[in-house]
């Protein structure tokens, strides 16, 4: 399914930044096929993806990590030694949005790269999982996504 130019159209008319999820569906399948262009939607946004349009392949594992399992609330509870701290959860899941880059991550959060690393050093001290260390990476990926699919995260801006 192409990329719709009416989306780009609207966001110009109204200038405005629109996002977009679709799908491709049998009338039949309406209802299934709206259900599920909303969850990409919601996907693209808790993970702070920019304006566009979105169809399921665009999100395929973070749409897959926010499914709920018997694992959602193990995989969640990972990151509620940061509960009480938001500024080490807002950095660490700005430094996983921008591909783990330190100085893009204190720009974005408007921190000197100094502070970017020592939050990040204190959010690894509290839950033993440490995002310079690519063994850790998925775990705390999934950790995210889960409380973001449990409501417990805000949607990461992209900076």
């Amino acid at each position: 399914m192409p990329r719709p130019y009416l989306v780009a159209r609207l966001a110009a008319a109204c200038r405005v930044p629109l996002t977009a999820a679709l799908t491709e569906s049998a009338v039949a399948d309406l209802p299934e096929q709206v259900r599920q262009a909303k969850e990409v939607l919601d996907v693209a946004r808790w993970f702070g993806k920019g304006p566009g349009v979105y169809l399921l392949p665009d999100v395929l594992v973070e749409y897959q990590l926010t499914r709920p399992t018997a694992a959602t609330p193990a995989l969640a509870a990972l990151l509620d030694p940061l509960d009480g701290h938001p500024e080490l959860l807002a950095t660490l899941e700005t430094h996983l949005a921008l591909g783990r880059a330190r100085r893009r991550t204190a720009e974005a959060l408007h921190l000197h790269p100094n502070t970017v690393d020592y939050r990040l050093r204190k959010a690894a001290g509290l839950t033993g999982l440490d995002p310079s260390d690519d063994a850790h990476l998925q775990r705390i990926a999934a950790a995210l996504a889960a409380r973001k699919a449990s409501g417990q995260a805000r949607a990461v801006q992209p900076g």
